[in-house]
């Protein structure tokens, strides 16, 4: 007899972002044993890389402040990609509330698009991918090399 597959695995670990637009809210899977792709996105007149130092400054500061472990973190022009690991549920919480809070009062009311994309991780091919990934962002906007269209997943 096969066990059947309810739901399909990606969507138990993903949240935010375009996903969950126009549906009812729920509550953001997060794992403090595994690395967690975190996506912020604003509008694209904020220009986040002009600011480079100053937002890389703030991140710094509220990472250490509220324990969070960033082991890959690329600052583009209309979004911030973050791999990261957590201590608990509620320094991430208050890490996000402090870092988009301290960026919105630089930048502007209102400069959030979306709501913060997460997406939990397994450690291995997905956490190397990810990276990669964001490494990948990293050289675009620094034109190390040509930016390349990518098609939206989510």
């Amino acid at each position: 007899m096969k066990q059947l597959q309810l739901f399909k695995e990606d969507q138990l670990k993903l949240h935010g972002g375009q996903i969950n637009q126009g549906r009812r809210k729920l509550r953001r899977p997060l794992s403090t044993k595994q690395p967690i792709h975190l996506v912020l996105k604003c509008d694209k007149s904020t220009g986040l890389f002009r600011e480079l130092n100053q937002v890389k400054y703030y991140i710094n500061k509220y990472s250490w402040k509220f324990c969070i472990r960033i082991y890959s973190l690329s600052v583009q022009h209309d979004h911030i990609h973050f791999l990261i690991k957590i201590d608990d549920r509620e320094s991430y919480v208050k890490f996000n509330r402090a870092l988009t809070g301290i960026l919105a009062r630089k930048y502007g009311k209102g400069i959030w698009q979306l709501s913060p994309f997460t997406r939990v991780l397994n450690w291995g091919k997905e956490y190397e991918t990810v990276k990669r990934y964001i490494r990948q962002n990293e050289d675009e906007v620094w034109g190390i090399i040509p930016y390349v269209q990518r098609q939206q997943r989510y």
